[in-house]
C-alpha cells in the first residue's frame, strides 16, 4: 500500500510538472500569440501608437505574423481590449484601400504590422487606445482581397542593373506643373534612406541638377539621425548645408 501510495504521488507531481511546463510553453517560444480557436485563426498582440503618420502598430514582425498562417489579401477583423471593433479589413502589403478606409498594412520596412485608416485620422485616437490595451486578430476570410492585392502588389528591385539610368532607379526627376519651369523642383527617392540601395544614387544626382534645398516628407529627426549612422551610409551632401 505504501509502494501504491507513493507511486500515485508522483503521478500527480508529473502531472501538476506537466501542466505548469505546458502552461508556460507560450512565454517561453515567444512569437506573436498564435492560437486555434474552434479552428479560428488569431493572434492577441500590444499595441504601440505610431505617430509620424497615425496609427497603431501591432507588437508582431511581418515575417512573425505571415508565418502565422495569414496572407495578404486576407480579411481580418480586428477587436482591442477597450471594445473597440474593426471588422472585415484587407490585410495588403500596401495602402491599397480608398482614403478614409481602414486597413491592416504590412508595408515593406515597417517593424510591425499595422493598423490604421488610409490618409486619414489618426486610428489610435479614434479607438481611445491606451498602451496597456491589446488587439485580438481573426481571420475572417481567406482571399477575400486577393484580386487587389495581386493588382497592386509592391515589389522593389534593388540592382541598379535592372533599371534604363541612374535617374530611373532613383525616381528622380523634374516636376512638372503650371507656374514652375522645368528643371526647378525635383522629385526622388530618399537622398539618406538607403534601404533600398538608391541614397548614393540620388545624392549624385541632386548634386548634378544644382539643388540648394531638400524638403523630406518621410523622415523625422530620430530617423535622419540614423541612416547618418548606419554603416552604408554614403550620402556626402547629406545633412544637407543650410
Amino acid at each position: 500500500m505504501k509502494g501504491e501510495k507513493t507511486m500515485k504521488t508522483c503521478f500527480k507531481r508529473s502531472i501538476c510538472a506537466f501542466v505548469i511546463v505546458c502552461l508556460l510553453l507560450p512565454a517561453i517560444l515567444g512569437g506573436c500569440g498564435k492560437e486555434k480557436k474552434d479552428n479560428v485563426l488569431f493572434a492577441d498582440l500590444a499595441v504601440m501608437h505610431e505617430t509620424e503618420f497615425g496609427g497603431v502598430y501591432l507588437d508582431c514582425t511581418i515575417d512573425d505574423f505571415n508565418a502565422l498562417g495569414f496572407a495578404y489579401g486576407d480579411s481580418v477583423s480586428i477587436k482591442f481590449s477597450n471594445g473597440y471593433t474593426l471588422n472585415d479589413l484587407p490585410y495588403y502589403n500596401g495602402y491599397y484601400t480608398q482614403t478614409g478606409q481602414p486597413l491592416l498594412v504590412a508595408y515593406p520596412g515597417y517593424p510591425y504590422i499595422k493598423v490604421c485608416v488610409n490618409n486619414g485620422d489618426d486610428l489610435w485616437t479614434l479607438a481611445g487606445l491606451t498602451e496597456t490595451d491589446t488587439a485580438q486578430i481573426t481571420l475572417a476570410g481567406r482571399g477575400t482581397f486577393a484580386a487587389i492585392q495581386h493588382a497592386r502588389d509592391i515589389h522593389y528591385e534593388d540592382d541598379r542593373a535592372l533599371f534604363a539610368s541612374d535617374a530611373v532607379f532613383a525616381n528622380f526627376r523634374s516636376v512638372k506643373v503650371q507656374g514652375i519651369r522645368e528643371n526647378v523642383l525635383f522629385r526622388s527617392a530618399s537622398p539618406c534612406d538607403n534601404q533600398h540601395n538608391r541614397a548614393p544614387y540620388v545624392d549624385a544626382l541632386i548634386k548634378d541638377a544644382g539643388v540648394r534645398c531638400i524638403l523630406n516628407l518621410s523622415d523625422n529627426e530620430e530617423k535622419l539621425q540614423g541612416y547618418i549612422a548606419a554603416e552604408d551610409f554614403n550620402s556626402p551632401l547629406f545633412p544637407f548645408p543650410v
